[in-house]
């Protein structure tokens, strides 16, 4: 009945939202991302890549990382207490992590991480990787 009374507009979430770009490789440590969430991004100017949370662009660059240079990336990633964390984050066995996400065929990645420690984990992995300042913009909206 009240679908006939107001019908229902047609809308697309998130399409029209307006969202505020950042570039995570500078000055994170200013910003808080706390009640935010990423609707896309786009690295080292290639296509944007649409996401609905920040533990989704954290897995998704974690396996291109991975994939691009596994050898540095477990360089840094396998060192204890990297980015002074106290947990492992990364491991063979999903089993050895709280929430553990596939980003190879053999290797996971901690993911039980709050937003803040998942954008410094990142960073600063980017940043150790030789990546740029400028490589990584993120495009955000309150959640």
């Amino acid at each position: 009945m009240a679908k006939k009374i107001w019908s229902f507009p047609n809308v697309l979430p998130e399409e029209d939202l307006s969202s505020e770009s950042y570039n995570l490789l500078d000055n994170t440590d200013e910003l808080d991302f706390s009640n935010t969430k990423p609707l896309k991004y786009i690295f080292d100017d290639n296509d944007e890549e649409r996401v609905n949370s920040w533990s989704t662009l954290y897995q998704k660059m974690m396996k291109f990382l991975y994939n691009s240079n596994s050898d540095l990336f477990m360089a840094f990633m396998g060192k204890e207490n990297y980015c002074e964390t106290t947990r492992k984050l990364v491991s063979n066995s999903e089993e050895d992590l709280i929430n553990g996400k596939k980003i190879s065929e053999n290797l996971f990645i901690e993911t039980n991480n709050n937003t803040s420690r998942k954008i410094k984990i990142l960073t600063s992995l980017l940043i150790d990787m030789g990546y740029e300042s400028s490589s990584l913009i993120v495009y955000v909206v309150p959640a």
